[in-house]
């Protein structure tokens, strides 16, 4: 049996398990503390199944590596450089100012940083990936 049998069927167990907890919100009560031991079980069941995703995304990816031929590979470093260099440019523009919260806490400069660079990077994605679909929708006009 290979791996994405393997998995496909891991996937397909873990719907039903989460298809049945999804009809039990709606059937058992859990208002004023009832049943909280449910929540525990939604919990370790999409735990499980990201742990899942993450094993086979990763076992993937170093599978499809190492048959990717040296011209694959040298566009897959630069793909991977130019992320790394949207990071840096994402982290370098990024406000590091410390947060005070209602609740009295405090987000620290260098987690600031961090979430503003998270910000930059998505609309900066968010605009490039918008210009590739005018710019191509433009270009297949003109054909």
């Amino acid at each position: 049996m290979n791996t994405h049998k393997i998995f496909k069927i891991i996937a397909l167990a873990l719907g039903f398990i989460s298809a049945v907890f999804f009809a039990l919100i709606f059937v058992m009560d859990i208002s004023e503390g009832k049943n909280e031991g449910l929540v525990g079980a939604y919990i370790a069941v999409s735990y499980v199944a990201m742990f899942i995703a993450f094993v086979s995304v990763i076992y993937y990816i170093f599978k499809n590596l190492s048959s990717l031929s040296p011209e694959g590979r040298k566009k897959l470093l630069k793909y991977a450089g130019a992320a790394i260099i949207i990071f840096i440019l994402s982290l370098v523009f990024a406000n590091g100012d410390e947060v005070k919260l209602k609740d009295g806490g405090i987000i620290s400069s260098t987690e600031s940083r961090f979430i503003g660079a998270g910000l930059n990077m998505f609309y900066f994605l968010a605009i490039a990936s918008v210009g590739v679909l005018v710019w191509s929708s433009i270009s297949k006009s003109k054909k």
